[in-house]
This record gives structure tokens, sequence and C-alpha cells, in this order.
């Protein structure tokens, strides 16, 4: 694979099918020109899940945090509702991450950062 997204996906790493697929450590080119180091996002919101807590609360639905996943708060009636919203949340904290060029937290060994030097556009 030459690191790019494959043609006709719209700029998501959501829309890459199994044969595109990265593995752990390499770079793919994003539309804001930064370069992306990325595991497959599903293992990083995979790690995070087995990192979850959930709570039950008082009125009978659930609310899930992600320790070291700072404003990740997830709720639901069910805990299958409170693990599909915080899978959704995790999605956006990381975008929203990577949109800021903030830092994303390793878990369970598992990086997704975004290199800071410029890259050229050829």
């Amino acid at each position: 694979m030459n690191g790019r997204l494959p043609a006709g996906a719209p700029g998501g790493v959501r829309s890459l099918s199994k044969r595109h697929l990265m593995k752990k450590n390499q770079t793919i080119k994003v539309k804001s020109h930064r370069v992306v180091e990325l595991i497959m996002f599903s293992e990083y919101i995979g790690a995070a899940l087995r990192l979850a807590k959930y709570e039950s609360l008082e009125n009978g639905s659930y609310m899930a945090t992600v320790e070291g996943l700072r404003g990740v708060i997830a709720t639901g009636e069910t805990i299958e509702k409170c693990r599909e919203d915080l899978i959704e949340v995790i999605e956006e904290w990381i975008a929203i991450r990577l949109q800021r060029v903030f830092a994303i937290t390793s878990l369970e060994g598992y990086t997704i950062g975004v290199s800071q030097e410029p890259m050229a556009i050829v």
C-alpha cells in the first residue's frame, strides 16, 4: 500500500474497506495535509472499550467513561446502548483531537499521532 487513502474514499479512515486497513505504525495522508501515524481505529477503540467503566445511574440508565480519555462520557438506557454511544463518542473525540492537532492518549500500547512537520504535496 502506498500510504494514501484509496481512490474514492471520502477523506476519512472510517470509509476504508478491510483490504485497505493499515497495519500498526503505517502512515496515511489526510486532507489536512498532515501525516497521521495510525493503528487501525478499530484497535484503538477496542482498547478504549476494554478500559471502559460502566455505572448504573439512579434512573436505571447507564453511564460509561474511559480512564485517560478526558471528556469521553457516554450514556444509554441499556448497557448495549451505552456502549454504542461510547463508540461514537470515542470516534468523535479522536476526530476532534486530530483536527486540532491535540495529543491522543496511548491505550494499551495503541497510539494515533499527528506529525507537526510540514509535508510537500506532489
